[in-house]
């Protein structure tokens, strides 16, 4: 039922999305110009999922829906300061003398760190996250009885890590812009033989919030 809700999101977010990224292309279109002073935020859909790996198990790691948050801060031309908010349902995957069990987490997952700015609109990012659970995990799929008690990370209050980013420019006009990111977070703080890290795609809206720049509108 959640992931039917998902996709119905999904559904609706993308034919907005496009009808922006038409708008703007309509418009004069150049990329984003990082200058010290500028702080912008980019909020989008997230479509992710965990990585299994090449785990023989009778369960396939779905796509999810979630929503992303990121605002950057310039420091020069050439890096900005990052902190980004995530809403996630994170399946983690542990494999116990041959058998699998599979749970699910309602997570916020936080990042903070820094972005490298290669091009005016090509970057990438390296952060630190932190992420926080919001409710009791459930078992989605098990292999073990009741009484084997066999857990996973998403019984965990929290979990560590780091997130690689890289983003691409789909277009911009003066405080507007279209970007798409994609990211991998590599879990720190997985149990034995779990599989915790996931991986994803931001489309995301930006819009330059402060400027050094007083001729943006």
């Amino acid at each position: 039922m959640r992931i039917k809700t998902q996709m119905k999101i999904l559904k609706y977010c993308l034919p907005v999305l496009m009808c922006v990224l038409v708008l703007i292309i309509t418009a004069k279109s150049f990329a984003y110009d990082p200058e010290e002073g500028n702080v912008s935020a980019t909020l989008g859909p997230y479509l992710y999922k965990t990585n299994f790996g090449h785990a023989k198990v009778g369960y396939e790691s779905p796509e999810r829906l979630g929503f992303g948050l990121v605002a950057n801060g310039d420091l020069n031309k050439n890096g900005a300061l990052e902190i980004g908010i995530f809403t996630l349902t994170k399946s983690y995957l542990r494999e116990v003398a041959s058998k699998y069990i599979v749970q699910n987490a309602e997570l916020l997952h936080i990042t903070m760190g820094y972005r490298h700015y290669i091009r005016r609109w090509l970057s990438t990012s390296l952060t630190f996250f932190s992420g926080y659970a919001l409710g009791n995990p459930e078992t989605i799929y098990s292999e073990f009885s009741p009484t084997d008690r066999i857990d996973t990370s998403a019984k965990d209050n929290t979990e560590y890590g780091f997130d690689f980013a890289g983003q691409v420019e789909l277009v911009s006009h003066k405080r507007w812009g279209v970007v798409m990111e994609g990211r991998y977070s590599l879990s720190l703080t997985p149990k034995e033989q779990e599989h915790a890290d996931h991986f994803g795609l931001l489309l995301g809206l930006r819009y330059v919030i402060s400027s050094a720049k007083t001729e943006l509108k």
